[in-house]
């Protein structure tokens, strides 16, 4: 099921309402497709109120206005104190990187 263990039910709800995933609260993981699969990913992650989070091409398998919501939730939560790092191509997210390191 689409659940984030350790995370109160309205705070996991809100990040999927966040990511547009509201309504697929309670869905089996395998029928859903892969962005709706990374958006719960990244969702699952911030649930947790982690000090650091990191993600490899979390929008790699999103259209741009997916990517847009998770871009959002990112900035959100960095700005809330959590140290996000983030490995990617996309520019959506280098963007609105407050650093990029090229390897």
């Amino acid at each position: 099921n689409v659940c984030l263990a350790d995370a109160s039910r309205d705070e996991a709800r809100r990040y999927l309402d966040d990511l547009g995933l509201g309504d697929l609260a309670g869905t089996r993981a395998r029928t859903l497709s892969g962005g709706e699969r990374q958006r719960v990913a990244v969702a699952r992650t911030l649930a947790k109120q982690p000090v650091l989070a990191l993600l490899d091409e979390p929008t790699a398998s999103l259209d741009a206005e997916a990517a847009h919501l998770v871009r959002d939730m990112l900035r959100t939560s960095a700005e809330q104190g959590v140290a996000v790092v983030v490995a990617s191509h996309d520019e959506v997210i280098l963007n609105a990187a407050d650093k990029v390191v090229h390897l």
